[in-house]
């Protein structure tokens, strides 16, 4: 029975290896499009929702999120320099406007939007009513994120939510952070016209980026 269930581990495990293979073999056929390069006869093109501004930075729309799970790991979309969320609603299904976050590679892992970020807000903003029920009825609540990195989580409930939101992170990460609440929450006057400006004045709540370090009493 051991040597069975091996049998279909290595079965399993080929078949993962397999499709691991195939997907390269479209993504190089893709890539290869979209350098100008010649398509070769076989190459699988596939729309997987980039798009390439003029500065070179590429914009993933996170609707089409789920074709990026593409090789069993979670590095599908760490070239992509802004994640378009598309417009957010909220637990009523109000409009909340626009989300587009900005990545930032050299800021390591804390530098991505991930999967659980995502979810988390989106959990959240389901269940206002629930955490909303703690917070006397004359006050707005007021929530603090620790170790926000993008703050996808802050800004989803700053946009869904009437509240005050502060995300926190360390000083590395302020300026990805700053940068994501003027491009969803303040009038940029220059977007260099790649048209990923996401301050539309539908917003419920407001939201500020700070530097908190764990157990430092200075910040």
């Amino acid at each position: 029975e051991a040597l069975m269930n091996r049998g279909n581990y290595m079965r399993i495990l080929r078949q993962l290896a397999l499709a691991d293979e195939e997907e390269r073999r479209r993504q190089q056929a893709f890539d290869r499009s979209d350098s100008g390069e010649e398509k070769k006869e076989g190459d699988d093109i596939f729309d997987d929702g980039i798009r390439t501004l003029e500065t070179g930075d590429r914009v993933l729309s996170y609707d089409t999120y789920l074709d990026h799970q593409r090789y069993h790991d979670d590095m599908k979309h760490v070239d992509v320099k802004y994640m378009d969320f598309g417009g957010l609603r909220n637990s009523s299904g109000e409009d909340c406007g626009r989300l587009v976050v900005e990545q930032c590679k050299a800021c390591g892992k804390g530098g991505y939007v991930w999967d659980a970020g995502y979810i988390l807000g989106d959990h959240v903003i389901a269940r206002e009513d629930e955490w909303r029920g703690s917070v006397a009825a004359s006050s707005r609540p007021r929530v603090l994120e620790l170790g926000a990195g993008t703050g996808v989580v802050g800004l989803m409930l700053a946009k869904a939510v009437e509240c005050d939101v502060v995300v926190t992170d360390l000083p590395e990460l302020l300026g990805l952070m700053e940068r994501n609440v003027r491009r969803n929450f303040s009038d940029l006057s220059d977007d260099g016209g790649a048209g990923l400006i996401a301050a539309d004045g539908r917003a419920k709540g407001s939201i500020e980026a700070r530097v908190l370090r764990w157990g430092d009493e200075t910040h």
